[in-house]
């Protein structure tokens, strides 16, 4: 279900290259559009974006809602860098940040993954996932660990030191 559609599909979509056939998901790389069909696909497509990004809050409405998320998890960042984290942020409508993702590609476990831990320990992240807590990361074959001294926000208040694990890492692999 997307924007109250059980079925938002257009005759000319194409899923991913790998994706499964599902059934009412259209998929058919044979067909050749005239340019007037895809414009009209286009024009349909941008009002709804249109529709769904005036139907959101306002934009001061959605930098404020941000600024307490910043507050609160940025205990290691002074004031000055809060207030340009703050008018940085790009709000988004709010059917993006509450819209369910289905991976479906067992592959995805494979990746190698690094757990950067700014806020709690490895430990405590390893007690997470062997209890359940984050199914995704339990089915993964292989997953570091990464420890960092900083709040929620370590790109911005200890960017060198986050650069360094992740290098240091990605080179142990």
């Amino acid at each position: 279900m997307i924007l109250g559609k059980a079925s938002p599909w257009h005759p000319l979509d194409l899923p991913w290259d790998e994706a499964p056939g599902w059934d009412g998901i259209p998929g058919d790389r044979e067909a050749r559009p005239t340019l007037d069909e895809v414009l009209t696909v286009r024009r349909e497509r941008r009002a709804v974006v249109r529709h769904v990004t005036e139907s959101s809050a306002t934009l001061d409405d959605q930098v404020a809602a941000v600024l307490p998320a910043i507050d609160s998890a940025s205990a290691d960042l002074d004031e000055e860098t809060r207030r340009s984290l703050a008018s940085a942020a790009i709000p988004v409508p709010d059917g993006v940040t509450k819209g369910v993702v289905r991976l479906v590609d067992e592959r995805r476990f494979d990746v190698p993954v690094v757990l950067v831990c700014p806020e709690f320990t490895p430990a405590e992240a390893a007690e997470w996932i062997d209890a359940g807590d984050v199914p995704e990361l339990a089915k993964a074959k292989h997953v570091d660990f990464v420890d960092i001294d900083s709040g929620h926000w370590p790109m911005v208040s200890q960017p060198i030191e986050l650069a360094r694990l992740l290098a240091t890492t990605a080179a142990r692999d």
